[in-house]
């Protein structure tokens, strides 16, 4: 598909030009590559992704090393990234301890965006997320704000302890969510508003937060980590200086801290810039859904009605976004029922409802692909134990041998399983993409394990 550059100007605006006439440049401005053919209409055929090897590539390895550096964080993971492509908002509730600001601050680390970054509290006042007044217009009756680096003027922005937030406050923040503009004196700002991101201990109790949870599409509980995967916790930091120790010397010898380079986050393998984040924006808010998606989420629909669950009609528009935004981070140019798993973690507003709604997509979406992840999941729980195993000090060469021996047994069962499973995808016309990712993974750690054997 033939396709030229155009300039995004820095306020947020996509400057769309006829292809055919040259095309201003605006310095500094991003670039993104769109069809030279625009039209309001998609094309029901699968999205040509192959321009975008390279950005699809960096995300891919974002979100692998998120993988890495948070443990049983994976869907969080995949649930801020789709959030941030599809330009929508999230929230992770859960108690403390449990990585939910962690996430976002690693996250935000990947990024080139312009970010705002904010403890709230019951006591939080509006210059504290809109920018303080600008005294010089007081005196001729403006109410103008110093908006930069403020949540007006960021790109992306985490609120922590979001629904601590007064529902005065929170009421402020709606046009900007929604619409992404501000009241700003006598004029509106238009906000360069990609994303916000919210964490709390805690599902929203009263009607106003209830209300504000409402303006996050993506909502997401996240607990302490397994008692399978705790040593895996224990030496991911073990093997790593002390974040908190760094933290306090950065902050008390900052010329020590940047001749030594103290990091007090783990940095990311690559950074997405905001040509190729917008490019990806681009490329899903044209990929395809075809009528087979729609009639599911007819069944969708009727399911959650007859489980007295009802959804908006804005939220059920703003899911489509949501699927093809999954559909990219999976590499493929059109939605397919692997993503129908998206709406596990957007329309419940209790604990209760989450459990029902993950039910229901389950059975309607391909439930051959969660079993692959799941089964890919429990693998990963033995092959972490073998290696383990083999770095334990104080075990010796005989029980190391029997740790691997056994990890390497349940890796080639599990292996067995997987074939079934793409078997009877492939018997099925299901998509095969995660059966297969989840083989070639488990047989990447067999292959790892057998080493230490020979």
């Amino acid at each position: 598909m033939a396709a030229t550059a155009v300039p995004v100007q820095s306020r947020g605006d996509l400057v769309l030009a006829d292809p055919a006439s040259p095309v201003a440049t605006v310095p500094g401005a991003p670039q993104i590559l769109v069809p030279a053919t625009l039209s309001t209409t998609l094309d029901s055929r699968p999205l040509d992704l192959s321009p975008l090897a390279g950005p699809l590539a960096k995300i891919a390895q974002i979100e692998a090393w998120l993988g890495t550096e948070l443990i049983e964080r994976e869907e969080a993971t995949r649930v801020a990234l789709t959030a941030l492509l599809s330009g929508q908002h999230a929230a992770f509730i859960g108690p403390p301890g449990t990585a939910k600001s962690l996430l976002i601050l690693l996250l935000a680390q990947a990024f080139d965006l312009s970010k705002f970054i904010t403890l709230c509290s019951p006591h939080s006042k509006l210059e504290d997320l809109m920018g303080p007044l600008r005294l010089s217009q007081l005196p001729h009756d403006i109410y103008e704000r110093l908006t930069n680096a403020y949540m007006p003027a960021s790109q992306l922005v985490f609120l922590d302890e979001v629904f601590n937030l007064s529902g005065s406050l929170a009421q402020t923040t709606h046009r900007l969510m929604n619409e992404r503009e501000f009241d700003n004196g006598n004029r509106v700002e238009r906000a360069p508003l990609i994303s916000v991101f919210g964490a709390s201990n805690q599902i929203p109790q009263t009607p106003d937060s209830a209300a504000f949870l409402d303006r996050f599409s993506f909502r997401l509980w996240l607990g302490y980590v397994s008692r399978t995967n705790f040593p895996r916790l224990m030496a991911l930091y073990a093997n790593r200086p002390s974040s908190a120790v760094l933290r306090v010397l950065a902050h008390n010898m900052p010329i020590f801290a940047s001749q030594h380079g103290l990091l007090t986050l783990a940095p990311p393998p690559v950074t997405l810039g905001q040509d190729e984040l917008f490019s990806l924006m681009w490329a899903a808010a044209h990929i395809p859904i075809p009528q087979s998606i729609l009639s599911t989420l007819d069944k969708l629909y009727d399911d959650l009605a007859g489980k007295g669950i009802y959804v908006s009609d804005r939220r059920w528009r703003q899911s489509q976004d949501a699927l093809r935004v999954n559909a990219l981070l999976d590499g493929r140019g059109i939605v397919t029922n692997d993503d129908i798993a998206v709406y596990t973690n957007m329309f419940w507003t209790t604990r209760e409802q989450r459990v029902t709604i993950a039910q229901v997509v389950e059975r309607l979406g391909n439930p051959l692909a969660v079993a692959a992840v799941d089964k890919r999941d429990q693998a990963k729980t033995a092959y972490d134990a073998a290696i383990a195993a083999q770095a334990d000090t104080d075990l010796d060469s005989g029980r190391k041998m029997n740790a691997t021996v056994e990890a390497l047994g349940k890796l080639k069962e599990t292996s067995k399983s997987l074939e079934a499973l793409l078997a009877q995808a492939q018997q099925q016309a299901m998509n095969p993409t995660k059966i297969q990712r989840a083989l070639d993974a488990v047989q990447g750690w067999r292959k790892e394990l057998s080493e230490y054997v020979l």
